[in-house]
């Protein structure tokens, strides 16, 4: 039997550094949600 999902708020920028710190894809944070970004190639990242 599967258990429900439990509620969560919307990360903090604080949770987004962390995530983004081990990400393989780039993400941006905008209005407390998290997006990933897209089209952008490996020469973009510092």
């Amino acid at each position: 039997m599967s258990q429900p999902a439990l509620p969560h708020g919307l990360p903090t920028a604080e949770e987004y550094l962390e995530i983004e710190e081990t990400a393989t894809v780039r993400h941006e944070y905008a209005g407390g949600m998290i997006h990933a970004m897209v089209g952008a190639t490996e020469r973009h990242f510092p």
